[in-house]
Formats: structure tokens, C-alpha cells, sequence
């Protein structure tokens, strides 16, 4: 759904769980880039094919090891937004704004204690989509169904 906002592919999608670390999301009008700032040295990674090879990787590697504090870092990803930039009206007003979005895991991964903190900053707006079918059933929902 981000890919389809942003109109670029370099956000990695599954059925399955994908996302392990948190992604921020920013419009600008340069080239897309993504700074890994987990390590000592940030990582920077350009164009969305090697960016989604990338982000990947790290997705794979999150879930094969023990969960480190690196991990609950942001990774920065600027890119120019499509919607942004789809008339010279809306480039103008958008100068004067700034958009974030953030790509978190998803709702099947809310016992991860520690991205609990990142994804509950306050925002202004929120969209999170979910598939029922990967989502743990609650008692209040058996009930309903019972």
C-alpha cells in the first residue's frame, strides 16, 4: 500500500510478515535514498531497486538473530512522493510541508515490546491496514462468533 502511495517499488511486500524495522518515509525532490543509521558509520543506500534489496535484507536478518538495540532504529528513507508532485499547484503547496510516513510492522508483530515505543509516537493521522486472516483471533471476537 506505501509503494502505491509513494509511486515507487522499493519498499519490500509479502503475504507474509515483511516490514522488521521501522522505516520513515519522507517526500523530497531529489533521488531516493536510504540512510541506515544503525551502525557506526550510517549506510547509505540509493535507487529503489538496491534500496529494496536492502531494506530486504535487513528484514530477513532481523528475524534469524536475537533482537538487538540497532534494531529499533530508524531507517530514513527520502524519496519524491508522486502525489506531491503531480501538478506545480501542489509541488508549491507542498514546499511549506513536510510529510512523513513511517512503514512498521505489522499488527501480527504487536508483541514485539520493543517497537511498541517507536510506532506509538503521536501523529496527526494514522492508516494501518491489516488482513484478518493473519491476525490472532481475541476472546471478544470468539465470543462474537460463538
Amino acid at each position: 500500500m506505501l509503494n502505491a502511495l509513494i509511486g515507487a517499488n522499493c519498499l519490500p511486500a509479502n503475504n507474509v510478515p515483511e516490514t522488521a524495522r521501522i522505516t520513515r518515509i519522507t517526500h523530497t525532490q531529489g533521488p531516493a535514498e536510504l540512510v541506515d543509521n544503525a551502525a557506526e558509520q550510517p549506510k547509505l543506500v540509493t535507487g529503489e531497486e538496491d534500496i529494496k534489496a536492502y531494506l530486504r535484507y535487513l528484514n530477513s536478518e532481523a528475524r534469524t538473530r536475537d533482537h538487538l538495540l540497532s534494531d529499533e532504529k530508524y531507517l530514513d528513507l527520502k524519496i519524491p512522493i508522486a502525489a506531491l508532485q503531480a501538478s506545480s499547484d501542489v509541488t508549491a503547496a507542498a514546499q511549506n510541508v513536510t510529510i512523513r510516513l513511517l512503514d512498521t510492522p505489522g499488527p501480527n508483530e504487536a508483541g514485539e515490546v520493543a517497537l511498541k515505543a517507536q510506532v506509538s509516537l503521536p501523529s496527526t493521522c494514522s492508516l494501518r491496514q491489516a488482513e484478518m486472516l493473519y491476525l490472532g483471533t481475541s476472546p471478544k471476537l470468539e465470543k462474537a462468533n460463538a
